[in-house]
Protein backbone atom coordinates (compact mmCIF):
# COMPACT_ATOMS: atom_id res chain seq x y z
CA UNK A 1 0.00 0.00 0.00
CA UNK A 2 1.33 3.41 -0.98
CA UNK A 3 2.38 6.02 1.56
CA UNK A 4 -0.33 8.28 0.16
CA UNK A 5 -3.02 5.68 0.82
CA UNK A 6 -1.74 5.17 4.32
CA UNK A 7 -1.91 8.89 4.93
CA UNK A 8 -5.28 9.51 3.37
CA UNK A 9 -7.51 6.51 4.00
CA UNK A 10 -11.02 7.98 3.81
CA UNK A 11 -13.16 6.21 6.33
CA UNK A 12 -12.76 2.95 8.18
CA UNK A 13 -15.23 1.17 10.31
CA UNK A 14 -14.72 -1.21 13.20
CA UNK A 15 -18.07 -2.76 13.95
CA UNK A 16 -18.18 -4.04 17.52
CA UNK A 17 -21.60 -5.38 18.27
CA UNK A 18 -22.13 -4.54 21.91
CA UNK A 19 -25.90 -4.22 22.05
CA UNK A 20 -26.39 -1.98 19.04
CA UNK A 21 -23.31 0.24 19.38
CA UNK A 22 -21.24 0.80 16.27
CA UNK A 23 -17.72 2.25 16.58
CA UNK A 24 -16.60 4.46 13.71
CA UNK A 25 -12.89 4.89 13.11
CA UNK A 26 -11.71 7.82 11.02
CA UNK A 27 -8.51 8.12 9.06
CA UNK A 28 -7.62 11.60 7.86
CA UNK A 29 -8.87 12.81 4.52
CA UNK A 30 -8.16 15.94 2.58
CA UNK A 31 -11.85 16.82 2.53
CA UNK A 32 -14.40 16.25 5.27
CA UNK A 33 -17.02 13.57 5.21
CA UNK A 34 -20.52 15.08 5.20
CA UNK A 35 -23.52 13.48 6.91
CA UNK A 36 -26.98 15.00 6.44
CA UNK A 37 -29.61 13.56 8.78
CA UNK A 38 -33.30 14.31 8.31
CA UNK A 39 -35.66 13.33 11.14
CA UNK A 40 -39.07 13.41 9.52
CA UNK A 41 -41.83 15.34 11.37
CA UNK A 42 -39.54 16.70 14.09
CA UNK A 43 -40.78 20.08 15.28
CA UNK A 44 -38.13 22.38 16.68
CA UNK A 45 -39.76 23.09 20.02
CA UNK A 46 -39.64 19.41 21.05
CA UNK A 47 -35.82 19.38 20.89
CA UNK A 48 -33.86 20.05 24.07
CA UNK A 49 -31.48 22.47 22.34
CA UNK A 50 -34.53 24.56 21.43
CA UNK A 51 -35.73 24.80 25.02
CA UNK A 52 -37.93 21.72 25.40
CA UNK A 53 -38.23 20.69 29.03
CA UNK A 54 -38.46 16.95 28.45
CA UNK A 55 -35.38 14.83 27.83
CA UNK A 56 -36.15 13.85 24.24
CA UNK A 57 -32.85 14.55 22.46
CA UNK A 58 -29.83 14.11 24.75
CA UNK A 59 -27.52 13.13 21.91
CA UNK A 60 -28.67 15.85 19.49
CA UNK A 61 -28.23 18.30 22.35
CA UNK A 62 -24.61 17.17 22.69
CA UNK A 63 -24.05 17.92 18.99
CA UNK A 64 -25.70 21.31 19.50
CA UNK A 65 -23.41 22.05 22.45
CA UNK A 66 -20.33 21.80 20.22
CA UNK A 67 -21.96 23.11 17.06
CA UNK A 68 -24.26 25.81 15.73
CA UNK A 69 -28.00 25.96 16.41
CA UNK A 70 -30.17 27.90 13.99
CA UNK A 71 -33.07 29.17 16.06
CA UNK A 72 -35.50 29.99 13.23
CA UNK A 73 -35.50 27.71 10.18
CA UNK A 74 -38.48 27.79 7.82
CA UNK A 75 -39.36 25.05 5.34
CA UNK A 76 -41.16 25.94 2.08
CA UNK A 77 -43.77 23.20 2.47
CA UNK A 78 -44.75 21.09 5.52
CA UNK A 79 -44.69 17.77 3.67
CA UNK A 80 -42.04 15.13 3.12
CA UNK A 81 -41.33 15.04 -0.61
CA UNK A 82 -41.70 18.76 -1.43
CA UNK A 83 -39.55 19.74 1.54
CA UNK A 84 -36.83 17.19 0.80
CA UNK A 85 -36.83 18.13 -2.88
CA UNK A 86 -36.14 21.72 -1.77
CA UNK A 87 -33.54 20.54 0.75
CA UNK A 88 -31.76 18.67 -2.07
CA UNK A 89 -32.03 21.32 -4.82
CA UNK A 90 -32.22 24.63 -2.97
CA UNK A 91 -35.32 25.46 -5.01
CA UNK A 92 -38.85 26.28 -3.91
CA UNK A 93 -41.56 23.68 -4.62
CA UNK A 94 -43.10 26.07 -7.14
CA UNK A 95 -39.86 25.81 -9.11
CA UNK A 96 -39.07 22.11 -8.93
CA UNK A 97 -42.76 21.15 -9.19
CA UNK A 98 -42.90 18.59 -6.37
CA UNK A 99 -46.00 19.94 -4.65
CA UNK A 100 -46.99 16.78 -2.77
CA UNK A 101 -45.79 13.30 -1.96
CA UNK A 102 -45.57 10.83 -4.84
CA UNK A 103 -44.75 13.50 -7.41
CA UNK A 104 -41.58 13.12 -9.49
CA UNK A 105 -38.46 15.18 -8.82
CA UNK A 106 -37.45 15.58 -12.44
CA UNK A 107 -33.87 14.90 -13.51
CA UNK A 108 -33.42 18.43 -14.87
CA UNK A 109 -33.17 19.69 -11.29
CA UNK A 110 -29.68 19.09 -9.94
CA UNK A 111 -29.36 17.76 -6.40
CA UNK A 112 -26.73 18.33 -3.75
CA UNK A 113 -25.77 14.64 -4.08
CA UNK A 114 -25.04 15.16 -7.77
CA UNK A 115 -22.86 18.13 -6.86
CA UNK A 116 -20.89 16.13 -4.28
CA UNK A 117 -20.49 13.27 -6.75
CA UNK A 118 -19.23 15.67 -9.43
CA UNK A 119 -16.58 16.87 -6.96
CA UNK A 120 -15.29 13.34 -6.38
CA UNK A 121 -17.29 12.32 -3.32
CA UNK A 122 -18.75 8.88 -2.79
CA UNK A 123 -22.49 9.30 -2.23
CA UNK A 124 -24.95 7.09 -0.39
CA UNK A 125 -28.37 7.30 1.25
CA UNK A 126 -30.79 5.30 3.37
CA UNK A 127 -34.41 6.44 3.72
CA UNK A 128 -37.33 5.38 5.88
CA UNK A 129 -40.46 5.91 3.77
CA UNK A 130 -41.49 4.52 0.39
CA UNK A 131 -42.26 7.79 -1.40
CA UNK A 132 -38.85 9.34 -0.71
CA UNK A 133 -37.44 6.84 -3.17
CA UNK A 134 -35.95 6.06 -6.57
CA UNK A 135 -39.39 5.84 -8.09
CA UNK A 136 -39.89 9.56 -7.45
CA UNK A 137 -36.40 10.72 -8.39
CA UNK A 138 -34.82 11.13 -4.95
CA UNK A 139 -31.89 8.84 -5.76
CA UNK A 140 -30.38 11.37 -8.17
CA UNK A 141 -26.65 11.60 -7.51
CA UNK A 142 -26.49 8.72 -5.04
CA UNK A 143 -24.29 5.75 -5.95
CA UNK A 144 -25.92 3.68 -3.21
CA UNK A 145 -29.56 4.23 -2.28
CA UNK A 146 -31.44 2.09 0.23
CA UNK A 147 -35.22 2.37 0.61
CA UNK A 148 -38.31 0.42 1.66
CA UNK A 149 -39.48 -2.25 -0.73
CA UNK A 150 -42.66 -1.77 -2.75
CA UNK A 151 -44.56 -3.82 -0.17
CA UNK A 152 -43.46 -1.59 2.71
CA UNK A 153 -44.81 1.78 3.73
CA UNK A 154 -42.02 2.71 6.11
CA UNK A 155 -38.96 1.31 7.83
CA UNK A 156 -37.75 1.67 11.39
CA UNK A 157 -34.61 3.54 12.37
CA UNK A 158 -32.97 0.21 13.14
CA UNK A 159 -33.56 -0.93 9.55
CA UNK A 160 -32.26 2.37 8.22
CA UNK A 161 -29.17 2.10 10.42
CA UNK A 162 -28.44 -1.42 9.19
CA UNK A 163 -28.06 0.08 5.72
CA UNK A 164 -25.96 2.95 7.07
CA UNK A 165 -23.54 0.53 8.72
CA UNK A 166 -23.33 -1.41 5.45
CA UNK A 167 -22.57 1.80 3.57
CA UNK A 168 -19.77 2.68 5.99
CA UNK A 169 -18.31 -0.82 5.84
CA UNK A 170 -18.27 -0.90 2.05
CA UNK A 171 -16.78 2.57 1.85
CA UNK A 172 -14.05 1.60 4.30
CA UNK A 173 -13.29 -1.58 2.38
CA UNK A 174 -12.59 0.49 -0.73
CA UNK A 175 -9.42 1.71 1.04
CA UNK A 176 -9.30 4.99 -0.78
CA UNK A 177 -9.01 8.63 0.19
CA UNK A 178 -12.46 9.39 -1.24
CA UNK A 179 -14.65 11.38 1.14
CA UNK A 180 -18.27 10.37 1.71
CA UNK A 181 -21.54 12.30 1.46
CA UNK A 182 -24.19 10.36 3.38
CA UNK A 183 -27.91 11.15 3.66
CA UNK A 184 -29.91 9.42 6.41
CA UNK A 185 -33.68 9.75 6.75
CA UNK A 186 -35.69 8.54 9.77
CA UNK A 187 -39.48 8.25 9.70
CA UNK A 188 -40.20 6.96 13.22
CA UNK A 189 -41.47 10.28 14.61
CA UNK A 190 -44.21 10.49 11.95
CA UNK A 191 -47.76 9.46 12.79
CA UNK A 192 -49.22 7.04 13.66
CA UNK A 193 -47.19 7.50 16.83
CA UNK A 194 -45.88 4.55 18.82
CA UNK A 195 -45.05 5.01 22.49
CA UNK A 196 -41.85 2.98 22.80
CA UNK A 197 -41.55 3.85 26.47
CA UNK A 198 -44.52 1.66 27.41
CA UNK A 199 -43.33 -1.74 28.57
CA UNK A 200 -46.72 -3.36 28.04
CA UNK A 201 -49.12 -3.14 25.13
CA UNK A 202 -49.98 0.48 24.23
CA UNK A 203 -53.01 1.77 26.10
CA UNK A 204 -56.09 2.98 24.29
CA UNK A 205 -55.64 6.45 25.77
CA UNK A 206 -56.12 8.97 22.97
CA UNK A 207 -55.89 12.08 25.13
CA UNK A 208 -53.69 15.00 24.04
CA UNK A 209 -51.21 14.13 26.79
CA UNK A 210 -50.93 10.52 25.60
CA UNK A 211 -50.46 11.69 22.01
CA UNK A 212 -47.61 14.00 23.02
CA UNK A 213 -46.06 11.24 25.14
CA UNK A 214 -46.04 8.92 22.11
CA UNK A 215 -44.69 11.65 19.81
CA UNK A 216 -41.87 12.42 22.24
CA UNK A 217 -41.13 8.72 22.59
CA UNK A 218 -40.51 8.53 18.85
CA UNK A 219 -38.10 11.47 19.06
CA UNK A 220 -36.22 9.84 21.93
CA UNK A 221 -35.99 6.57 19.98
CA UNK A 222 -34.55 8.26 16.88
CA UNK A 223 -32.11 10.29 18.97
CA UNK A 224 -30.65 7.04 20.31
CA UNK A 225 -30.30 5.68 16.75
CA UNK A 226 -28.51 8.81 15.60
CA UNK A 227 -26.14 8.23 18.49
CA UNK A 228 -25.43 4.72 17.22
CA UNK A 229 -24.23 6.18 13.92
CA UNK A 230 -22.34 9.21 15.21
CA UNK A 231 -21.75 8.64 18.89
CA UNK A 232 -18.93 6.12 19.22
CA UNK A 233 -16.53 6.86 22.10
CA UNK A 234 -14.81 10.15 21.21
CA UNK A 235 -15.95 9.29 17.66
CA UNK A 236 -12.45 7.78 17.34
CA UNK A 237 -11.27 10.94 15.64
CA UNK A 238 -14.11 11.01 13.13
CA UNK A 239 -15.45 14.28 14.51
CA UNK A 240 -12.24 16.08 13.60
CA UNK A 241 -13.03 15.80 9.93
CA UNK A 242 -16.79 15.33 9.73
CA UNK A 243 -19.49 17.83 8.86
CA UNK A 244 -22.76 16.85 10.54
CA UNK A 245 -26.12 18.45 9.75
CA UNK A 246 -29.32 17.42 11.54
CA UNK A 247 -32.66 18.84 10.47
CA UNK A 248 -36.26 17.94 9.58
CA UNK A 249 -38.62 18.35 6.65
CA UNK A 250 -41.54 19.74 8.69
CA UNK A 251 -43.03 19.89 12.15
CA UNK A 252 -46.31 18.58 13.52
CA UNK A 253 -49.60 19.81 14.95
CA UNK A 254 -50.27 18.38 18.38
CA UNK A 255 -53.60 20.00 19.11
CA UNK A 256 -52.67 23.53 18.07
CA UNK A 257 -55.07 25.41 15.80
CA UNK A 258 -57.69 22.69 15.99
CA UNK A 259 -55.73 19.83 14.44
CA UNK A 260 -53.97 16.88 16.07
CA UNK A 261 -51.62 14.27 14.75
CA UNK A 262 -50.63 15.76 11.41
CA UNK A 263 -49.19 18.70 9.53
CA UNK A 264 -52.20 19.92 7.59
CA UNK A 265 -51.74 23.63 8.13
CA UNK A 266 -48.92 26.11 7.66
CA UNK A 267 -48.59 27.53 11.14
CA UNK A 268 -45.27 27.83 12.94
CA UNK A 269 -45.56 24.40 14.57
CA UNK A 270 -45.50 22.76 11.14
CA UNK A 271 -43.04 24.97 9.23
CA UNK A 272 -40.33 25.65 11.83
CA UNK A 273 -37.73 22.88 12.03
CA UNK A 274 -34.44 22.36 13.87
CA UNK A 275 -31.11 22.78 12.14
CA UNK A 276 -27.95 21.82 13.99
CA UNK A 277 -24.54 21.90 12.28
CA UNK A 278 -21.18 20.77 13.63
CA UNK A 279 -17.71 20.22 12.22
CA UNK A 280 -14.74 22.11 10.84
CA UNK A 281 -15.38 25.83 10.26
CA UNK A 282 -18.49 25.73 12.47
CA UNK A 283 -18.22 28.10 15.41
CA UNK A 284 -20.30 26.88 18.38
CA UNK A 285 -23.21 29.11 19.27
CA UNK A 286 -26.76 30.10 18.45
CA UNK A 287 -27.84 31.93 15.30
CA UNK A 288 -31.03 33.98 15.52
CA UNK A 289 -31.26 35.05 11.88
CA UNK A 290 -34.20 33.43 10.08
CA UNK A 291 -33.01 31.09 7.31
CA UNK A 292 -34.52 28.47 5.04
CA UNK A 293 -33.89 24.76 4.68
CA UNK A 294 -33.19 25.68 1.06
CA UNK A 295 -29.88 27.18 2.25
CA UNK A 296 -28.60 23.68 3.08
CA UNK A 297 -27.18 22.52 -0.31
CA UNK A 298 -24.84 25.47 -0.81
CA UNK A 299 -23.95 25.49 2.90
CA UNK A 300 -22.90 21.83 2.97
CA UNK A 301 -20.89 22.18 -0.23
CA UNK A 302 -19.18 25.28 1.11
CA UNK A 303 -18.32 23.57 4.42
CA UNK A 304 -16.63 20.86 2.35
CA UNK A 305 -14.63 23.52 0.54
CA UNK A 306 -16.52 23.06 -2.71
CA UNK A 307 -18.13 25.58 -5.01
CA UNK A 308 -21.70 25.11 -6.20
CA UNK A 309 -23.08 25.48 -9.70
CA UNK A 310 -26.65 24.80 -8.54
CA UNK A 311 -29.14 27.42 -9.80
CA UNK A 312 -30.45 28.26 -6.34
CA UNK A 313 -30.88 31.77 -5.00
CA UNK A 314 -30.20 30.57 -1.46
CA UNK A 315 -26.69 31.41 -0.35
CA UNK A 316 -24.28 29.46 1.81
CA UNK A 317 -24.65 30.10 5.54
CA UNK A 318 -20.95 29.53 6.23
CA UNK A 319 -20.31 33.21 7.08
CA UNK A 320 -22.86 32.85 9.89
CA UNK A 321 -21.32 29.55 10.97
CA UNK A 322 -17.90 31.18 11.11
CA UNK A 323 -19.25 33.91 13.37
CA UNK A 324 -19.85 36.81 10.97
CA UNK A 325 -22.67 38.54 12.85
CA UNK A 326 -23.03 41.16 10.12
CA UNK A 327 -23.73 38.65 7.36
CA UNK A 328 -27.30 38.61 6.07
CA UNK A 329 -28.10 35.68 3.81
CA UNK A 330 -29.69 36.90 0.58
CA UNK A 331 -32.77 34.83 -0.11
CA UNK A 332 -36.14 34.76 -1.74
CA UNK A 333 -39.09 35.63 0.49
CA UNK A 334 -39.95 32.97 3.07
CA UNK A 335 -43.00 31.69 1.20
CA UNK A 336 -44.70 28.51 2.42
CA UNK A 337 -47.19 26.50 0.36
CA UNK A 338 -49.68 24.18 2.05
CA UNK A 339 -49.97 20.51 1.24
CA UNK A 340 -52.44 20.34 -1.68
CA UNK A 341 -54.81 17.74 -0.29
CA UNK A 342 -55.13 19.71 2.95
CA UNK A 343 -55.19 23.38 2.07
CA UNK A 344 -54.54 25.78 -0.76
CA UNK A 345 -53.29 28.40 1.67
CA UNK A 346 -49.92 30.13 1.31
CA UNK A 347 -47.89 32.00 3.91
CA UNK A 348 -45.19 34.67 4.01
CA UNK A 349 -42.74 35.25 6.85
CA UNK A 350 -41.48 38.83 6.81
CA UNK A 351 -39.58 40.11 9.83
CA UNK A 352 -41.71 39.56 12.93
CA UNK A 353 -44.88 39.05 10.89
CA UNK A 354 -46.31 35.83 9.52
CA UNK A 355 -49.13 36.24 7.02
CA UNK A 356 -51.40 33.39 5.89
CA UNK A 357 -53.40 33.95 2.73
CA UNK A 358 -56.33 31.55 2.78
CA UNK A 359 -57.99 30.70 -0.52
CA UNK A 360 -61.19 29.50 1.09
CA UNK A 361 -63.00 29.67 -2.28
CA UNK A 362 -60.70 27.12 -3.85
CA UNK A 363 -62.63 23.98 -4.64
CA UNK A 364 -65.65 24.95 -2.58
CA UNK A 365 -68.29 24.65 -5.34
CA UNK A 366 -68.60 24.40 -9.07
CA UNK A 367 -71.48 24.83 -11.51
CA UNK A 368 -72.32 22.51 -14.39
CA UNK A 369 -74.77 23.19 -17.22
CA UNK A 370 -75.18 23.25 -20.99
CA UNK A 371 -72.87 25.66 -22.80
CA UNK A 372 -74.56 28.80 -24.08
CA UNK A 373 -73.40 31.33 -26.68
CA UNK A 374 -70.77 33.78 -25.46
CA UNK A 375 -71.12 37.53 -25.76
CA UNK A 376 -68.64 39.54 -27.80
CA UNK A 377 -66.48 40.41 -24.77
CA UNK A 378 -66.05 36.78 -23.74
CA UNK A 379 -65.46 35.62 -27.31
CA UNK A 380 -62.46 37.93 -27.49
CA UNK A 381 -60.97 36.33 -24.36
CA UNK A 382 -61.46 32.66 -25.21
CA UNK A 383 -58.35 30.49 -24.99
CA UNK A 384 -57.89 27.01 -26.47
CA UNK A 385 -56.58 24.21 -24.22
CA UNK A 386 -53.62 22.07 -25.24
CA UNK A 387 -54.10 18.33 -24.93
CA UNK A 388 -52.46 14.92 -25.06
CA UNK A 389 -53.71 11.34 -24.94
CA UNK A 390 -52.91 9.69 -21.60
CA UNK A 391 -54.10 6.10 -21.42
CA UNK A 392 -57.76 5.94 -22.42
CA UNK A 393 -58.34 9.67 -21.94
CA UNK A 394 -57.54 12.89 -23.71
CA UNK A 395 -56.21 15.28 -21.10
CA UNK A 396 -56.60 19.02 -21.64
CA UNK A 397 -54.42 21.40 -19.63
CA UNK A 398 -55.69 24.75 -18.45
CA UNK A 399 -52.48 26.50 -17.37
CA UNK A 400 -51.85 28.38 -14.11
CA UNK A 401 -53.80 31.62 -14.10
CA UNK A 402 -53.03 33.84 -11.12
CA UNK A 403 -52.04 33.85 -7.49
CA UNK A 404 -55.46 35.14 -6.43
CA UNK A 405 -58.71 33.20 -6.73
CA UNK A 406 -60.12 33.20 -10.25
CA UNK A 407 -63.33 31.99 -11.77
CA UNK A 408 -62.63 29.63 -14.65
CA UNK A 409 -65.24 28.84 -17.30
CA UNK A 410 -64.60 25.73 -19.39
CA UNK A 411 -66.65 24.70 -22.42
CA UNK A 412 -66.39 21.03 -23.35
CA UNK A 413 -67.28 19.90 -26.86
CA UNK A 414 -67.56 16.27 -27.96
CA UNK A 415 -67.48 14.79 -31.41
CA UNK A 416 -70.88 14.23 -32.99
CA UNK A 417 -72.79 11.24 -31.62
CA UNK A 418 -70.42 10.70 -28.70
CA UNK A 419 -71.14 10.28 -25.01
CA UNK A 420 -68.25 10.50 -22.57
CA UNK A 421 -67.26 11.20 -18.99
CA UNK A 422 -65.31 14.24 -17.82
CA UNK A 423 -62.99 14.55 -14.82
CA UNK A 424 -61.42 17.74 -13.47
CA UNK A 425 -58.30 17.52 -11.32
CA UNK A 426 -55.58 19.76 -9.93
CA UNK A 427 -52.09 18.49 -9.04
CA UNK A 428 -51.42 15.97 -7.74
CA UNK A 429 -54.48 14.09 -8.95
CA UNK A 430 -56.87 15.92 -6.60
CA UNK A 431 -60.45 15.69 -7.88
CA UNK A 432 -62.62 18.72 -8.40
CA UNK A 433 -65.12 16.58 -10.26
CA UNK A 434 -65.11 12.95 -11.39
CA UNK A 435 -67.31 10.89 -13.65
CA UNK A 436 -69.44 13.72 -15.08
CA UNK A 437 -71.60 12.32 -17.87
CA UNK A 438 -71.21 14.50 -20.97
CA UNK A 439 -73.32 14.10 -24.08
CA UNK A 440 -73.32 17.58 -25.59
CA UNK A 441 -71.75 20.99 -25.24
CA UNK A 442 -71.16 21.42 -21.49
CA UNK A 443 -70.05 24.40 -19.43
CA UNK A 444 -68.26 24.08 -16.09
CA UNK A 445 -67.53 27.06 -13.84
CA UNK A 446 -65.19 26.64 -10.87
CA UNK A 447 -62.75 28.59 -8.70
CA UNK A 448 -58.99 28.15 -8.88
CA UNK A 449 -56.07 29.79 -7.10
CA UNK A 450 -52.43 29.39 -6.04
CA UNK A 451 -51.29 29.08 -9.66
CA UNK A 452 -52.53 25.51 -10.01
CA UNK A 453 -53.10 24.17 -13.49
CA UNK A 454 -56.31 22.20 -14.08
CA UNK A 455 -56.54 18.95 -16.02
CA UNK A 456 -59.77 18.09 -17.85
CA UNK A 457 -59.85 14.41 -18.82
CA UNK A 458 -62.34 13.12 -21.40
CA UNK A 459 -62.97 9.38 -21.69
CA UNK A 460 -62.95 7.81 -24.20
CA UNK A 461 -60.24 9.86 -25.86
CA UNK A 462 -61.81 9.36 -29.30
CA UNK A 463 -64.85 11.40 -28.26
CA UNK A 464 -62.95 14.51 -27.23
CA UNK A 465 -63.51 17.57 -29.32
CA UNK A 466 -62.14 21.00 -28.50
CA UNK A 467 -62.10 22.67 -25.09
CA UNK A 468 -62.17 26.42 -24.70
CA UNK A 469 -61.78 28.42 -21.51
CA UNK A 470 -61.71 31.91 -20.09
CA UNK A 471 -60.81 33.24 -16.65
CA UNK A 472 -61.77 36.33 -14.70
CA UNK A 473 -61.05 37.52 -11.14
CA UNK A 474 -63.36 36.04 -8.52
CA UNK A 475 -64.73 39.18 -6.91
CA UNK A 476 -66.94 37.38 -4.38
CA UNK A 477 -64.51 34.76 -3.00
CA UNK A 478 -67.04 32.40 -1.43
CA UNK A 479 -69.65 32.32 -4.17
CA UNK A 480 -69.53 31.34 -7.80
CA UNK A 481 -71.91 32.93 -10.31
CA UNK A 482 -74.47 30.57 -11.80
CA UNK A 483 -74.01 29.13 -15.25
CA UNK A 484 -76.01 31.28 -17.68
CA UNK A 485 -78.33 28.53 -18.86
CA UNK A 486 -81.76 27.27 -17.98
CA UNK A 487 -80.31 24.09 -16.45
CA UNK A 488 -77.53 24.11 -13.89
CA UNK A 489 -76.16 22.09 -11.02
CA UNK A 490 -74.11 23.56 -8.18
CA UNK A 491 -72.13 20.96 -6.27
CA UNK A 492 -69.45 20.87 -3.63
CA UNK A 493 -66.33 19.50 -5.26
CA UNK A 494 -64.87 16.18 -4.22
CA UNK A 495 -61.64 17.93 -3.40
CA UNK A 496 -63.28 20.32 -0.96
CA UNK A 497 -65.01 17.45 0.77
CA UNK A 498 -61.64 15.81 1.24
CA UNK A 499 -60.21 19.03 2.69
CA UNK A 500 -63.08 19.29 5.17
CA UNK A 501 -62.50 15.72 6.29
CA UNK A 502 -58.89 16.59 7.08
CA UNK A 503 -59.26 19.92 8.81
CA UNK A 504 -61.47 22.95 9.21
CA UNK A 505 -61.14 25.76 6.71
CA UNK A 506 -60.46 29.05 8.45
CA UNK A 507 -62.85 31.88 7.56
CA UNK A 508 -60.26 34.39 6.38
CA UNK A 509 -56.68 35.55 6.16
CA UNK A 510 -54.51 35.62 9.25
CA UNK A 511 -51.62 37.77 10.45
CA UNK A 512 -49.44 36.98 13.46
CA UNK A 513 -46.55 38.59 15.27
CA UNK A 514 -44.48 35.43 15.81
CA UNK A 515 -41.96 37.15 18.09
CA UNK A 516 -44.50 38.40 20.62
CA UNK A 517 -47.01 35.63 19.89
CA UNK A 518 -44.94 32.52 18.97
CA UNK A 519 -47.90 30.16 19.33
CA UNK A 520 -49.92 32.17 16.79
CA UNK A 521 -52.95 32.63 19.00
CA UNK A 522 -53.94 36.20 18.13
CA UNK A 523 -54.94 37.02 14.57
CA UNK A 524 -54.05 40.68 14.20
CA UNK A 525 -56.51 41.08 11.36
CA UNK A 526 -59.33 40.68 13.85
CA UNK A 527 -58.07 43.60 15.91
CA UNK A 528 -58.76 46.23 13.28
CA UNK A 529 -55.34 46.12 11.62
CA UNK A 530 -55.57 46.70 7.88
CA UNK A 531 -54.82 43.88 5.51
CA UNK A 532 -51.08 43.89 4.71
CA UNK A 533 -51.21 44.92 1.06
CA UNK A 534 -47.43 44.88 0.77
CA UNK A 535 -47.34 41.23 1.84
CA UNK A 536 -50.03 40.32 -0.68
CA UNK A 537 -47.99 42.10 -3.34
CA UNK A 538 -44.86 40.19 -2.31
CA UNK A 539 -46.70 36.88 -2.55
CA UNK A 540 -48.12 37.78 -5.95
CA UNK A 541 -44.68 38.73 -7.29
CA UNK A 542 -43.13 35.55 -5.90
CA UNK A 543 -45.74 33.39 -7.58
CA UNK A 544 -45.41 35.24 -10.88
CA UNK A 545 -41.66 34.63 -10.83
CA UNK A 546 -41.82 31.01 -9.68
CA UNK A 547 -44.87 29.52 -11.33
CA UNK A 548 -44.43 25.94 -12.48
CA UNK A 549 -46.22 25.13 -15.72
CA UNK A 550 -44.62 21.78 -16.52
CA UNK A 551 -46.68 19.77 -14.05
CA UNK A 552 -48.11 16.65 -15.63
CA UNK A 553 -51.32 14.98 -14.45
CA UNK A 554 -50.69 12.15 -12.03
CA UNK A 555 -52.53 8.88 -11.60
CA UNK A 556 -52.39 6.98 -8.34
CA UNK A 557 -52.94 3.27 -8.20
CA UNK A 558 -55.24 1.78 -5.53
CA UNK A 559 -52.14 0.48 -3.75
CA UNK A 560 -50.62 3.96 -3.74
CA UNK A 561 -53.79 5.49 -2.33
CA UNK A 562 -53.90 2.79 0.36
CA UNK A 563 -50.32 3.58 1.40
CA UNK A 564 -50.95 7.31 1.49
CA UNK A 565 -54.02 6.76 3.64
CA UNK A 566 -52.12 4.52 6.02
CA UNK A 567 -49.66 7.36 6.60
CA UNK A 568 -52.40 9.93 7.13
CA UNK A 569 -51.94 11.86 3.87
CA UNK A 570 -55.39 11.07 2.52
CA UNK A 571 -58.79 10.15 3.90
Amino acid sequence: MSTRHKAFLALGVLVAVLGTTVFLVNRPTQRPHVVLISIDTLRADHVGAYGYGRKTTPFLDSIAARGAVFEEVIVPSPSTDPSHASMFTGLHPLRHGVLSNTMLLRSEFETVAEQFKAHGYATAASVGVYHLSKRYGFDQGFEQFYQPTEAENRRTADEVNADVFSIIRSHSAASSDTPLFLFVHYFDVHSPYVNRDERSAPASDSSPAAMIDAYDSGIRFVDSRVQQVLGAPDQAGLGENLVTAVTSDHGEQLGEHGYSGGHADIYRETVQVPLILAGPRVRPGRIAQTVSSMNLPTTLLSLAGLSSSMPTPHASLVPLLEGDAEFVAPAEPFVVVGYPSYTRSVALRSGDLYFIRIFDAMGRTLNVGPASPRDSTDRARVMPASSAVVGDARVFTIPPIDFEAFEVTVDIALKAGCAATATLTVPPDLPLLTGLQVSGATRIVYANARLDPTFVQIRPAACAGEIEWIARPLLTPNRLPPVATSVQTTVATEFFGQVLSQRGVQPGNQLFDVVRDPLMLRNLLTTGMAAPDTMVATLRLFFEQNRTVAIAPTTRSPEEIKRLRSLGYMR
